[in-house]
């Protein structure tokens, strides 16, 4: 078992101003997500595959073990914690004691955080998809293809996501998943976009900051001779941000008019955090610094004991701040009503989601990703079989999946077995995947053929949901979740949109 060793008492910073180390311990364990925290507890999620959860005061309270390695930040909903780890799989956790409420294996890897917007969450995988997922029950509502690795958090609004890639692309999708603009400005995007008013700044490899407009121009742009991987904060009106030049600098957000620019002490990769007139980062050298925001002085610094690549919080006037190697410090810096942090889901609108249950996934409405809109010709159904394909799908959202190939153009010799007619299930058991939901019921047919091909036991559930007829394709059934979850893995090779179902029958 992790011992952890926890300091826990008065200890001055020496640069006079009266901050004060309320508590430190140290992981053992690399870290490069930024905390998070709710109800003044605070969680860590580690590269050793575990999610830590401590106290205000430092007392640990639960730990978590997942299969792989944690590089995103948890995110906390109405005492729901989420994260994603390496390996592809979405953790819903109750975040008072540590419960694994239920998991989903999505398709890809993750190093994206989760963004929010009433009850969907959004991230960005290192196969360059976007997801948006229903909280309450790890349901996929769509996915969106991009053109490269997402790592930073998407920011989403009541209207649009916005989200940059490796590629060297921002896009704007609506909150059906729709793309409205998408545009290319070279390098790569390790930032996270941030808005303020009509515009989006983003930072970029090439040393560029960006301020784009909501249709997707470019309003200004500053060049800067280091990349920029960390996201601004907006201060009044101007941004502030820091740099891998070591310089924090606060800009007009409106033209991108230099105010001021403080040269600190190294590599600044993560972002600065704001608190009242104040702002506080960490370098590469270990520093954590507390700059006055409107003059650019530097208040004063107080060294956190190794390098910083993931932001500090600010929770009820404290700074909660973690080194690459695993020292989590808890520093009092400012007044108790303060709080912010990139982490600390700054989308969320005030509602309250629906509890989570216990069940894998209580799904309520097909997943939109799988419906199938286009019209498809109806044509006679012969007594033989040849193997077909889906016809095109010509839109960004991915509607169905590489598996069933989104470049086929029908024939007049079409033909699909009606086998699945007489097929039922040759055993009961716990749990289905579902790997479609389809308008149309010839595409159905179509997949469950290529499926039972494949070997794979696929049957068909037809469904009414408001009023319109689905047919729902589902593989299975497991007997175990571990069963499911192995089944999953293997069709998610063919990049379908799977999903765990606990088996109501």
């Amino acid at each position: 078992m992790t011992r952890f060793l926890v300091v826990v008492g008065v200890f001055l910073i020496t640069c006079g101003w009266g901050q004060t180390l309320l508590w430190q311990t140290n992981l053992n364990s690399l870290i490069v997500a930024t905390p998070t925290a709710y109800n003044g507890n605070i969680y860590v999620a580690t590269y050793r595959k575990e999610v830590l959860a401590f106290s205000p005061e430092g007392n640990f309270l639960f730990r978590v073990v997942g299969n792989a390695p944690f590089t995103s930040s948890p995110l906390v909903l109405s005492n729901y914690l989420y994260i994603t780890s390496l390996d592809g799989v979405l953790y819903a956790i109750d975040a008072e004691n540590g419960t694994i409420l239920w998991k989903v294996a999505l398709p890809e890897s993750f190093s994206s955080p989760l963004a929010s917007q009433d009850n969907l969450l959004y991230t960005g995988s290192v196969s360059n998809t976007l997801y948006a997922i229903t909280a309450n029950t790890g349901i996929m509502q769509w996915y969106a293809f991009l053109k490269g690795s997402v790592y930073g958090r998407p920011y989403v609004d009541e209207e649009s996501v916005y989200v940059g890639d490796f590629g060297g692309f921002v896009s704007r999708f609506d909150r059906k998943g729709q793309l409205v603009w998408q545009t290319n400005l070279g390098g790569k995007f390790f930032a996270s976009p941030v808005k303020w008013n009509n515009l989006i700044f983003i930072g970029s490899s090439t040393g560029n900051l960006y301020a784009l407009t909501t249709t997707g121009t470019v309003a200004w742009r500053i060049s800067n001779t280091k990349p920029l991987s960390a996201s601004p904060v907006i201060y009044k009106d101007s941004i502030i941000v820091g740099g891998y030049d070591g310089y924090l600098s606060r800009l007009v957000a409106s033209n991108g008019q230099l105010l001021w620019q403080t040269k600190l002490s190294n590599v600044i990769e993560a972002s600065p955090v704001l608190g009242g007139d104040k702002v506080y980062v960490a370098d590469y050298s270990g520093r954590l610094f507390c700059v006055d925001a409107e003059t650019g002085s530097i208040l004063w610094e107080y060294s956190l004991g190794g390098s910083v690549r993931s932001s500090p919080i600010l929770v009820n006037g404290k700074i909660v701040i973690a080194t690459v190697s695993g020292i989590l410090s808890v520093i009092q810096v400012a007044e108790e009503t303060l709080t912010a942090g990139p982490s600390l889901n700054p989308w969320l609108t005030g509602k309250e989601i629906t509890p989570v249950t216990a069940e894998v996934v209580a799904e309520e409405t097909p997943p939109l990703t799988n419906e199938i809109t286009n019209e498809v010709p109806l044509v006679e159904v012969p007594q033989e079989t040849e193997v077909v394909s889906l016809p095109d799908i010509s839109t960004n959202v991915l509607v169905m999946t590489n598996f069933v190939t989104n470049t086929i153009v029908l024939t007049n010799r079409i033909t699909i077995t009606n086998a699945v007619e007489r097929w039922q299930p040759v055993s009961q058991g716990k749990y289905v995947i579902q790997v479609g939901a389809f308008r149309n019921r010839q595409n159905s047919q179509r997949l469950i053929q290529q499926l039972r091909k494949a070997g794979w036991n696929a049957f068909e559930q037809k469904v009414k949901v408001k009023g319109k007829t689905y047919y729902r394709v589902r593989v299975g059934y497991f007997a175990t979740i571990e069963e499911a979850y192995t089944s999953q893995r293997r069709l998610e090779r063919y990049h379908l949109p799977t999903m765990i179902i606990r088996n109501r029958q």
